[in-house]
């Protein structure tokens, strides 16, 4: 996943975030789904920002 930038915005809950992240990374950029990868992914995690006012 490095070097790659992705514009794309996933929200739920940090499980449904990693395999939704993991399934997009396979399908669209080619990787393999591999413990490895869901680890990356995980450690590039950003909470969520609440909405002013919510």
């Amino acid at each position: 996943m490095r070097g790659r930038h992705v514009l794309l915005t996933i929200s739920g809950e940090e499980d449904e975030v990693v395999r939704a992240a993991a399934e997009h990374a396979a399908s669209v950029h080619g990787h393999d789904d591999t413990p490895e990868l869901r680890e990356e992914i995980h450690t590039q995690l950003k909470n969520e920002r609440a909405p002013v006012g919510g």
